[in-house]
């Protein structure tokens, strides 16, 4: 995103897309490696959380052509509420309690569903197997799950960048829960009476490449494995790429394919810091 005196100047619509395309392919390579040399609870769920986010940006993507930007915002919150609770779970090394606490709440919300006449046939519930129902009783002998979901404001400060939670998540949230003037636009849009909404947003593209960056780096920094330099080579090229226009983030991905699909791009005797 270059700055100048005039404010923000952001790179084309286009220029967005090829880096969303290209993080498309460099997540692929990140998450087969996950797959090839971390399969523990920590990695599992910090990768799926990067493949997760990887489709909130293709969505926004997807979203904003068709210029339904206060969705796009309500992505943007999505994608900064699992970066806050990729930095809460390192923070506190706290994954074995979150995965215990969301086995719980899916199977509870199942279990009334088929508890409940009307909907207990329907195919798209989920099936518990015996070993599930007995984790099930194991985590509620002693009560509910402690674990308890991490406050976007604090941790946001926590995190040294309240900007993301008093600028995006915030506003974000607008959308999630309405405000008294939800839908104003999309009449406008719907109906061709009245402006609607400014038609230059790229800055949900930059915003929301920004926040999968930050995402993947946070699920990478607080993961077993050591990542070799060129990978954050990547993170950084493409950082600049939102600061400065440059497409330097292109070379160094393809330095990456480069190397073949036998390349180990990880060292697992890395500890947690």
């Amino acid at each position: 995103m270059p700055i100048s005196q005039d404010g923000p100047r952001y790179s084309s619509p286009d220029a967005y897309r090829d880096l969303i395309s290209t993080l498309h392919a460099f997540v692929g390579i990140v998450l087969y490696e996950y797959l090839r040399s971390s399969d523990g609870l920590r990695e599992r769920i910090i990768r799926n959380f990067i493949a997760r986010g990887q489709t909130c940006l293709e969505s926004v993507e997807v979203l904003w052509t068709l210029g339904h930007f206060q969705d796009c915002r309500s992505l943007n919150r999505c994608l900064l509420d699992r970066l806050f609770y990729l930095h809460a779970l390192g923070r506190d090394d706290d994954f074995e309690r979150y995965d215990d606490w969301s086995f719980f709440e899916q199977f509870r919300c199942a279990n009334y569903a088929r508890s409940n006449t009307p909907f207990k046939l329907r195919s798209d519930i989920q099936e518990f197997t015996e070993e599930e129902k007995e984790r099930y009783k194991q985590i509620t002998s002693s009560g509910k799950p402690g674990w308890q979901r991490p406050g976007p404001e604090s941790t946001a400060k926590d995190m040294g960048r309240d900007f993301l939670y008093h600028i995006s998540y915030s506003r974000g949230s607008h959308h999630v829960h309405p405000m008294a003037n939800d839908g104003q636009f999309d009449f406008e849009r719907i109906t061709g009476l009245g402006e609607g909404e400014p038609s230059d947003q790229r800055v949900l593209l930059n915003n929301s490449i920004l926040f999968q960056l930050l995402l993947i780096r946070k699920g990478l920094n607080i993961g077993s494995p050591k990542w070799r330099r060129l990978i954050y080579d990547f993170l950084d090229n493409s950082l600049t790429f939102l600061q400065t226009g440059s497409p330097s983030y292109k070379a160094t991905f393809v330095k990456i394919t480069n190397q073949g699909p036998d390349c180990f791009w990880t060292d697992s005797d890395k500890t947690h810091t």
